[in-house]
C-alpha cells in the first residue's frame, strides 16, 4: 500500500523494529526501557504494518491477536495499539495509510472484531471504529473500606493460572474483556522501580474467589506515605468483595485515598454497595472503540440470549468496501449466519459495531441517523443485546 510519503509494509528487521520502537516512546512519552520492554513483550504475537520513506521507518501501528468475550462466548479479535507517526511526517495521511492496511491483515487473519482506545475520536470512527463503552477512573477514602466483614483469607501472589481462570470465568458476565495474552503479564509485572507492584488474592474454603493487584507510588501532592493505584480488581463472592477492599484500606494512615485505574472497575461497581456513604468519586472518564471486521463471523461467534428465536436481515453499510447483507437465524443461544438479499435493518459500520457491546440500542441508533428499519426488526435488534454489559478493563 502506497502512503503519502512512502509505502506500508510488515516489517522484515529488528532494525525496523527498534527505529518503530524510537518512535513509539516519542509518541506516547514513555521511557526507552519501558517502550523497548513492551515492544519486546508484544512483537511475538503481534501483527504489524509499518509505514515507510525509502527503507527507515517512520510511523507504524500493532495489532495483538486474542480473544474477547461478548455475550459470553470468546472472539476472536485484533486489539489495535502503538498507532504513531515521526512528528516530521505528521499530516500526509500515513497514519490512516497504515491503519487501512492493519485493518487488511486483520481481516486476512481471520479476526473478526477489533477494540482500542483511541487518542482521536474523528480519526478512528472514519476507518470504521466507534464508541463501544465507557471506562472511569475512580478515588475512594481509604477508611470507607475498612472493617467490612469478610469470610476468607488474603493469599499474597497467587498463582497465574488460579487468576487465569478467576478472571475468565468472572469476564463472561461482561461484554468486552479480552482473554490477555500470555506475554501480558509479564509486561505488566515488574514495573519500573518507582512502581511497586503488588498481587494479592482472596481464598474462601481452599479456592480463589477473588483477586487485586495495586502499585504503590510516591504520594504526589503531600511530603509523606504513597498513592495506591489499583489496575485490577475482581470478586466473585461478597467475601472477596469486602475482604480484597478492606486490604487495599488497610493503609489509610499512609495512602488516605485509593485510586482504581481506567477499567479496573465497571462503570458502576460493587462497591458501590458497599460504602457508607457516596464517597466513590469519578475523577476521569476514557472510552474504548470497536470495529466489526467480519460480521457474519462477529455475529456467529459470540452469544445469544438462550430465550430469544427469530430471524434477521442486517445491511450493515461499507467503510472503503460495500455493503455487507446477512440474515441472522437466531435460536438456542447462537446465530447461524448466511448472505441476505434484502435490506432489512439497514445500520451504519461503526452503530453495528457498538449495538453489538451493548453500548447503543438499535433503536438509538435509529433515532441518531444511524440505522433504519422496521419497529419490529429494530426491537429485535434491542432484545438481542439488552443483556449486555460492556466494559473493557484492559488497558493497552
Amino acid at each position: 500500500m502506497t502512503g503519502a510519503t512512502g509505502n506500508v509494509r510488515p516489517p522484515t528487521t529488528d532494525g525496523h523494529w527498534a527505529e518503530f520502537t524510537a518512535i513509539e516512546g516519542q509518541a506516547f512519552a514513555a521511557t526507552p526501557e519501558d517502550t523497548a520492554r513492551y515492544v519486546a513483550a508484544v512483537r511475538p504475537s503481534a501483527i504489524a504494518r509499518f509505514a515507510f520513506e525509502g527503507n527507515r521507518v517512520v510511523g507504524g501501528a500493532l495489532a495483538f491477536t486474542c480473544e474477547q468475550h461478548i455475550g459470553g462466548r470468546l472472539v476472536p479479535s485484533g486489539a489495535v495499539a502503538s498507532v504513531c507517526v515521526a512528528p516530521e511526517h505528521r499530516g500526509k495521511g500515513l497514519g490512516r495509510s497504515v491503519m487501512r492496511a492493519l485493518v487488511d491483515a486483520m481481516t486476512g487473519e481471520g479476526l473478526a472484531l477489533s477494540p482500542l482506545w483511541p487518542s482521536s475520536l474523528a480519526f478512528y470512527r472514519g476507518l470504521g471504529w466507534e464508541l463501544a463503552g465507557h471506562v472511569n477512573q475512580f478515588t475512594v477514602p481509604a477508611g470507607a473500606l475498612r472493617g467490612l466483614p469478610a469470610a476468607g483469607d488474603p493469599v499474597p501472589d497467587p498463582s497465574l493460572d488460579e487468576i487465569r481462570a478467576l478472571r475468565s470465568s468472572l469476564a463472561t458476565r461482561w461484554s468486552g474483556p479480552i482473554e490477555r495474552p500470555e506475554w501480558w503479564w509479564t509486561w505488566r509485572l515488574p514495573k519500573p522501580p518507582d512502581d511497586r507492584t503488588y498481587r494479592y488474592g482472596w481464598r474462601e474454603d481452599g479456592a480463589l474467589t477473588g483477586f487485586v493487584a495495586y502499585r504503590q507510588r510516591t504520594a504526589a501532592d503531600r511530603p509523606w506515605g504513597f498513592d495506591i493505584w489499583v489496575s485490577d480488581f475482581w470478586a466473585a463472592t461478597s467475601g472477596a468483595l469486602n475482604g480484597l477492599a478492606g486490604l487495599l484500606g488497610s493503609d489509610a494512615p499512609l495512602s488516605p485515598k485509593i485510586r482504581f485505574d481506567y477499567g479496573a472497575l465497571p462503570g458502576v461497581p460493587d462497591l458501590v454497595w458497599r460504602l457508607p456513604e457516596l464517597d466513590l468519586e469519578t475523577s476521569g472518564t476514557n472510552g474504548w472503540m470497536l470495529r466489526v471486521l467480519d460480521p457474519a463471523a462477529a455475529l456467529e461467534l459470540c452469544g445469544w440470549p438462550e430465550h430469544i428465536d427469530g430471524r434477521i436481515a442486517i445491511e450493515v453499510a461499507g467503510v472503503d468496501q460495500p455493503a455487507t447483507r446477512l440474515v441472522a437465524e437466531i435460536a438456542n443461544g447462537r446465530a447461524d449466519v448466511s448472505p441476505g438479499t434484502r435490506r432489512g435493518v439497514r445500520i451504519e459500520a461503526g452503530a453495528f459495531a457498538a449495538w453489538y457491546s451493548g453500548a447503543l440500542r438499535a433503536t438509538r441508533a435509529a433515532t441518531l441517523g444511524l440505522a433504519s428499519g422496521s419497529q419490529s426488526d429494530l426491537a429485535m435488534m434491542d432484545a438481542l443485546t439488552a443483556d449486555r454489559r460492556p466494559w473493557l478493563p484492559d488497558m493497552f
